[in-house]
């Protein structure tokens, strides 16, 4: 039997477990975006795609996050 979840419920140490390498740097501000994106209706799906985007990219700074999600159509919270 599968439990409900919502996205909602995505909590800040959600986030440092899924990027650690924001937290090891000290990111909050990165960290802090990511976590919005995980409580949208795109989720952690949404929120793991701009981050390995921004990867891809080389600019996993703020900047670079929420301009791979403008680009990617994911509403910026």
């Amino acid at each position: 039997m599968n439990r409900l979840y919502s996205t909602r419920e995505v909590k800040a140490e959600d986030v440092k477990a899924l990027f650690p390498k924001l937290a090891e740097d000290g990111q909050k501000k990165e960290a802090s975006f990511l976590h919005g994106i995980c409580q949208s209706k795109w989720g952690i799906r949404g929120a793991v795609n701009v981050y390995n985007n921004a990867v891809n990219n080389e600019d996993i700074s703020y900047t670079g996050l929420y301009s791979m999600a403008r680009n990617m159509g994911i509403g910026v919270v």
